[in-house]
């Protein structure tokens, strides 16, 4: 009778063996929703981020005068860089993701009725690669396209 009291009484290796595996899993299910839920948001804050900086340029160079416009083809164009996230750390904000972006003008017929400038646009950035804790980054470009305005 004293060897079944002692079998009642606390946990056998197999029970705490199977309890800890149980723990494990759902600790590491938990750690990749986690780094799931934190990926997705920022991809989705970069992506907004691009989506701001194309319609931007691209509206910008759409509306600007057009004495302004023929201008900076005369100068060859612009460069703009800067950053699609900037996260706050304790000597101010870092630049992480950068982006670069290139106008590219061309003037034809100038000082004529028929003078216009062509503009091509091309925005280069990087994003978070699926595997972000490693600090890869995937680098991607896009071209508006060629756009020629007229002087009226």
């Amino acid at each position: 009778m004293a060897r079944a009291e002692t079998r009642c009484r606390g946990f056998s290796l197999i029970e705490v063996l199977v309890g800890m595996t149980i723990l494990v899993f759902v600790f590491s299910v938990a750690a990749t929703f986690f780094k799931t839920a934190e990926y997705t948001a920022l991809k989705a804050r970069i992506d907004g981020r691009v989506a701001a900086l194309v319609r931007f340029r691209s509206e910008k160079l759409l509306y600007m005068p057009y004495s302004a416009l023929a201008d900076l083809a005369s100068r060859g164009g612009a460069v703009e860089t800067g950053y699609l996230y900037q996260p706050a750390n304790g000597a101010g904000y870092g630049g992480v993701f950068p982006y670069i972006v290139t106008t590219s003008l061309a003037l034809s017929g100038a000082g004529t009725a028929n003078d216009q400038v062509s503009i091509s646009t091309t925005i280069q950035w990087e994003e978070p690669s699926p595997d972000f804790s490693r600090g890869e980054n995937i680098s991607k470009d896009i071209n508006l396209g060629t756009h020629v305005r007229r002087r009226f």
